[in-house]
């Protein structure tokens, strides 16, 4: 028979005792430390947190500057942060912006080509009187031309008054012999020879004159039966850049309805040139690579190929490839004395350089062409220029983002076999015309008034 009492029961009550006795001093023991530790929380100082190996941990960012070991490169990762917020704010802006533009089908000649790119000449009035060089290119070079880009409007005056000199002469041959041409007049800033950017801000920032502006080209447009504006406006500022995007957007509104284009000129590398912005509200940007060194700067090459390449690259990492045109330059600076610069057309380089007897050469670094003479007074006379080797090989290196168009600037100065090189398909190799200069029996140079006999004594 087992017995019913617990197995550890103690008669006796001296374990029960004992175990009392435990419990409360455990008691008292936990009571105590509890208290203690209350009482750090109130009255001691803090202290700087444990830097732990494995771990990471945030000190106050008042102090961040004053505990990097670098502040410098802790500022630069504040900068980084914030240009990353500003890209983000930029492309909500950008995408908001295309959202609000009205959106239409391009007629066949003012869109993209399909495997190649439109060929584009800028034409000017100044150089297009009796006997002028702009013209006679023109016609020269009309059949290999979708777009024409002459300068018929001006922003004139001292408050930039819009001013129309169109030329009727081109714009009746360009109707007569090529109907499907689109014509697109250069509106620009320029004012006594000088661009104007405090005037343009002035206007801009005007909306009565903005507007005003704004109507008048569509005015012109409609009168005129033209298929869009090109926007050339330079030394635009900084701060002026709102207004300008403020105005395109406007009148990007008032073309919807027409199916007109804006194409806009753009500088090809200024810091300060909010390229995506733009490309946004217009419908084609425009850049214009050239002028490396211009007729202010020592003399050099006009558009070397590095340099060229490489902006080119930056450009095409920000721009959209469909809506975008290179215009090229086929022109020659010819820096006397080594100041300031003359521009020549390509056909008064070579006739300077044949009457010289002046050896053209090659520059290896830049693959720009150049010759130095002197003329019997000791005048020193340093040529560069771009001809159609210069295009062929700019156009080569940019085939490859496939661009919307290839501009030519401009009309009446270029190599004459630049004009084959225009509206081709992409990657076209190298063609055989390249190898020589072509004689121009239309725009002969004359030595002398008598005579009846014309004949080529040799090609420039």
């Amino acid at each position: 028979m087992t017995s019913k009492k617990p197995v550890f029961f103690d008669a006796t009550g001296r374990r029960a005792a004992r175990l009392s006795v435990f419990g409360w001093s455990a008691a008292l023991i936990v009571t105590i430390l509890a208290i203690g530790f209350i009482a750090s929380l109130v009255i001691a100082k803090p202290v700087a947190t444990v830097d732990f190996p494995s771990r990471t941990y945030s000190a106050p960012p008042r102090d961040l500057a004053k505990k990097a070991v670098a502040p410098g490169l802790l500022r630069s990762a504040v900068r980084l942060a914030t240009e990353a917020q500003n890209r983000r704010l930029e492309a909500k802006r950008l995408r908001q912006l295309r959202a609000n533009q009205p959106s239409r089908v391009l007629p066949a000649i003012l869109s993209p080509q399909k495997g190649r790119s439109l060929a584009i000449g800028y034409y000017v009035n100044w150089d297009a009187g009796t006997g002028g060089a702009s013209f006679d290119s023109l016609k020269h070079a009309l059949p290999h031309l979708d777009w024409v880009v002459p300068s018929w409007l001006y922003l004139d005056g001292p408050n930039l008054d819009f001013k129309i000199n169109i030329d009727s002469r081109s714009l009746n041959y360009m109707r007569a012999h090529k109907p499907g041409v689109a014509i697109l007049p250069n509106l620009q800033n320029i004012t006594q020879g000088e661009w104007d950017g405090p005037g343009l801000a002035k206007l801009l920032a005007d909306p009565a004159r903005s507007e005003k502006l704004a109507q008048d080209i569509v005015k012109v447009l409609a009168a005129n039966k033209l298929q869009g504006v090109a926007i050339d406006f330079e030394n635009v500022s900084k701060a002026t850049h709102p207004d300008l995007q403020a105005f395109l957007t406007r009148l990007s509104q008032l073309f919807a309805p027409h199916g007109w284009i804006i194409i806009q000129a753009a500088p090809f590398d200024d810091p300060d040139w909010p390229y995506q912005a733009y490309s946004q509200i217009v419908d084609y940007t425009v850049l214009m690579a050239y002028d490396q060194a211009d007729d202010s700067s020592p003399a050099g090459a006009i558009a070397g190929q590095g340099w060229y390449e490489g902006i080119l690259d930056k450009r095409m990492r920000e721009l959209p490839a469909d809506s975008t045109i290179i215009a090229l330059g086929s022109y020659a600076y010819d820096w006397i004395n080594r100041g300031r610069a003359n521009v020549l057309g390509f056909r008064d380089a070579m006739g300077a350089a044949r009457d010289a007897g002046a050896t053209v050469q090659f520059d290896p670094a830049t693959n720009n062409p150049h010759f130095a003479y002197r003329e019997g007074d000791g005048t020193l006379h340093d040529v560069w220029f771009l001809d159609a080797v210069t295009v062929f090989n700019q156009i080569h290196a940019a085939d490859h983002y496939k661009p919307a168009g290839y501009a030519l600037w401009r009309l009446g100065s270029e190599d004459p076999t630049v004009l084959p090189l225009m509206g081709q398909r992409y990657d076209l190799p190298a063609p055989a015309n390249l190898k020589y200069i072509a004689a121009d029996l239309e725009n002969v140079d004359l030595d002398g008034t008598e005579g009846e006999i014309l004949r080529v004594e040799g090609n420039p």
